[in-house]
């Protein structure tokens, strides 16, 4: 399972620039609770591919945990 860190904070704010940069400090991608997701690498396509990467496999997570819970 993906471990990149979510952050919280509103769309804009310094605050949630400051988490979303610490955690680029530990990791390639940060999802931001309710706004979306942030990659950092040396180029802007490997940035791109973290980020599809990093959304594409919470989607996939979201979709397992709706229709897991479906079926209880």
């Amino acid at each position: 399972m993906p471990k990149d860190p979510v952050v919280t904070g509103m769309p804009g704010t310094n605050e949630l620039a400051e988490k979303v940069a610490k955690g680029l400090s530990v990791a390639q991608a940060v999802i931001a609770r309710g706004h979306g997701t942030f990659a950092g690498s040396r180029t802007l396509d490997e940035a791109y591919v973290f980020t599809s990467l990093a959304e594409h496999a919470y989607r996939v997570i979201a979709l397992d945990r709706l229709f897991d819970n479906k079926k209880n």
